[in-house]
């Protein structure tokens, strides 16, 4: 955590950055480069075309200001010598000043990991699981290697906070965890001074309590509001990530601290650690969280020291690291030439712009669009009675309950599994004999049919839907009320298909874009299985323009 200066974002700007969020559906885990181009008029972030999980910030500027020139520094910087498989990365940097009828002009291309979801947004966080000890070990793999090599590069990560880590997919397709360093995060306060400034309102400080994590050093500075405190950061952070292990093991905040004397409690910070005992953890392990948590900061390890503990204990293990099973050159996009003269080809080739869609004639729309809306109604009074003879047939298998959580403090979950008397079976979270939570559904031959968050029974954001196609005679982006689709992967409302999401059909080529009312509704983009892509707006699954 440590302590850093930090500055007030204008409100309206900071508004508009959530605006221009939202619009584009991308998590705010503080990137600079979202903060700095929101000012600018003429500015689009977007998704790359062949590679989604990453994102594309374009800008043609009519400035070739000093500002202009000291970003680029910043971010070729970044690119050139603080790239890091654990921090977000930015994979290309394409900046070409130029006149136009004798008006200068800045053409920027940024392409930028994407975070799917910050730590704190992880279903297992959220639900109050406990992660597992390989969940564990990825993540203490993935942050103290991070922070390590920023330790080595002098980079300080203003102020490190559980909110700081993010699931990132890499170009190999695979989720791990990066940390939001100094180059993308603006400077701003930590925890630690805001328990400084707000020491003096005790109704505030007694709820930011719940969620803290500070190193004796920094707990001990608190009420002598010393928000320059003279210690050992990297150190600091050590002890600070070794409480947010513990949480997430626990799935419980550990209380180590006496808030009277406002020091760490020696008592109750060997009692969390001797709870571990009982996890089963790897004895290594808990005697490295145990070295994280030395309460005399000079027999405590920095990232540097800490990150070869952590290379001896997977050897012990017999574990490879994440940088051991992969290249360095593995989690980087190959980027292209930053002084070519093909920068329009690039832009049409590779962002996802609906200017760049091909056009395509539209027959018979509106009687597509009438056979459609009657399909879909059909199928939803049928998926209706099918949900409906399962909630009254459902019955419960008593079982074992394995955790227990709340819900609006007044709902009981328990984990469990409920069988229907068509022999489909569904195990995850559930609440008076419904489907309440993460969970999995499943039918007789233990296929899966769904999987995701439910709410009495009834699908409700991030969800995976299953299907056995059935034979299709037209197969086009025309119509997508086709029933030769095998899953939907995306947003739910209410238990239709709604907001941001991908359907892929059969014949290997997929839909990505936006649902409404269980259809492609709003801008998406159809490729086939040939790569051919047709960029548009679908209205009602009836291509549009």
């Amino acid at each position: 955590m440590g302590s850093c200066q930090g500055t007030t974002l204008d409100i309206q700007q900071d508004l508009r950055m959530r605006e221009i969020m939202t619009k584009f559906q991308v998590p705010m885990p503080y990137i600079d480069e979202y903060r700095i181009f929101q000012t600018m008029k003429q500015v689009e972030i977007i998704q790359h075309n062949k590679i989604p999980y990453f994102d594309l910030i374009y800008s043609k500027m009519g400035d070739s200001s000093d500002k202009m020139k000291n970003l680029v520094k910043k971010w070729r910087t970044k690119y050139e010598l603080h790239n890091h498989p654990n921090l977000l990365s930015i994979h290309n940097v394409s900046i070409i000043e130029s006149m136009k009828i004798f008006i200068p002009y800045t053409d920027i291309i940024l392409l930028i990991d994407k975070p799917i979801q910050p730590l704190t947004r992880h279903k297992k966080v959220i639900m109050k699981q406990p992660f597992s000890q390989n969940e564990i070990l990825f993540l203490l793999d993935c942050v103290v290697s991070g922070l390590a090599f920023q330790q080595q590069n002098k980079i300080y990560p203003s102020g490190f906070e559980i909110e700081d880590i993010v699931t990132v997919k890499t170009p190999f397709n695979t989720e791990i965890y990066k940390l939001v360093d100094r180059y993308q995060k603006p400077i701003r306060t930590n925890l630690f001074q805001d328990f400084i400034q707000l020491y003096d309102d005790k109704q505030t400080l007694n709820e930011l309590k719940k969620t803290a994590f500070f190193s004796p050093a920094q707990i001990e500075a608190i009420p002598k509001k010393d928000k320059y405190l003279k210690h050992n950061r990297y150190k600091s952070d050590v002890f600070n990530f070794g409480l947010i292990l513990i949480y997430l093991i626990q799935a419980k905040h550990p209380e180590v601290y006496d808030w009277k004397k406002w020091q760490v409690d020696d008592f109750a910070l060997r009692k969390v650690q001797d709870d571990l005992i009982v996890t089963n953890f790897d004895e290594k392990f808990l005697r490295l969280i145990e070295i994280m948590l030395t309460i005399e900061e000079d027999k405590r390890p920095d990232f540097i020291e800490l990150d070869n503990m952590v290379n001896k204990l997977f050897l012990g293990l017999q574990m490879h690291r994440l940088q051991e099973k992969y290249q360095l050159k593995d989690f980087f996009i190959v980027s292209f030439d930053k002084h070519s003269d093909i920068k329009n080809e690039i832009l049409s080739n590779n962002i996802y712009q609906s200017k760049q869609s091909k056009q395509s004639t539209l027959i018979g729309s509106q009687n597509l669009i009438k056979s459609t809306q009657q399909q879909t109604q059909h199928l939803r009074n049928e998926t209706q009675k099918i949900k409906q003879n399962d909630i009254s047939q459902a019955s419960i298998k008593d079982q074992q309950i394995q955790t227990q959580n709340k819900f609006d403090n007044t709902i009981t979950v328990s984990q469990g599994k409920l069988h229907y008397s068509n022999g489909f079976y569904y195990i995850g979270q559930i609440c008076n004999r419904r489907r309440h939570g993460i969970g999995t559904y499943y039918n007789s031959d233990n296929q899966k049919i769904s999987e995701g968050m439910w709410v009495f029974d009834v699908p409700e954001g991030d969800f995976i839907l299953y299907n056995q196609p059935k034979q299709e005679i037209e197969k086009s982006h025309m119509n997508l009320s086709r029933k030769d689709w095998v899953q939907y992967k995306g947003q739910m409302k209410q238990g239709q298909k709604n907001g941001i999401g991908v359907l892929y059909f059969s014949d290997g080529s997929k839909f990505m874009g936006n649902f409404s009312c269980d259809q492609a509704h709003g801008k998406g983009q159809f490729e086939y299985q040939n790569k051919e892509q047709i960029i548009g707006t679908w209205q009602h699954d009836i291509f549009n323009s």
